[in-house]
């Protein structure tokens, strides 16, 4: 038995915040990817439960549902991201659709992504439309991956999108059906063994 030094805490000052109520509050102007493979730029103006209306460039309000939106970004800075932002043929060509209900979707632990940040260890997350994203976490919470693609450049990348969740540094599986089994959060250096103290 043992736990992960400082993921507790971390849990209890990040877990619950919220992302899209912060980009309310700002006016940011975003761009959201949707399945279907579209994209749409505007301001968020209102976080309901479920789904999230915003207001389009044109000044039309759209409501989409949340499990729909993959993942966003500043529209500022939409040229620059674009280059970062790849495509798994094989996976865009399966048409997968969101997962509704949360059992079955493709889930990454707290234990697998917390390491993984403070150690600013690189992941590479694939969506169910074949986006594939490539970088460092910044934080994370219920819902979403803050994902820093470099030094200047970000995505919030909706949790209920990823597909598949891999260490591109030596392809190892970090989703929580395989990670559930070998446990590799136990070999980084925050984990802290219960009986030894180390």
């Amino acid at each position: 038995m043992g736990y992960l030094r400082g993921l507790s805490n971390y849990l209890k000052e990040n877990y619950r915040r919220d992302i899209l109520s912060e980009h309310l509050e700002a006016g940011d102007v975003l761009d959201f990817h949707i399945h279907g493979h579209k994209t749409l730029r505007g301001q968020i103006k209102q976080n309901l439960k479920y789904d999230l209306v915003v207001k389009g460039m044109q000044g039309n309000l759209r409501q989409i549902p949340k499990v729909h939106i993959k993942f966003f970004y500043s529209a500022q800075h939409s040229s620059k991201i674009a280059p970062f932002i790849q495509i798994d043929e094989a996976i865009k060509a399966r048409q997968l659709q969101p997962i509704l209900n949360p059992t079955r979707r493709y889930h990454v632990k707290n234990k697998t992504l917390y390491p993984m940040m403070m150690l600013k260890k690189p992941i590479r997350l694939t969506l169910l439309e074949g986006e594939v994203l490539q970088g460092i976490i910044g934080d994370f919470t219920v819902y979403e991956i803050i994902l820093q693609l470099n030094d200047e450049l970000q995505v919030v990348v909706f949790r209920h999108s990823i597909f598949q969740c891999v260490d591109p540094e030596n392809g190892r599986n970090l989703l929580k059906s395989f990670q559930d089994t070998v446990r590799d959060w136990e070999k980084t250096p925050l984990w802290v063994n219960e009986e030894t103290g180390e």
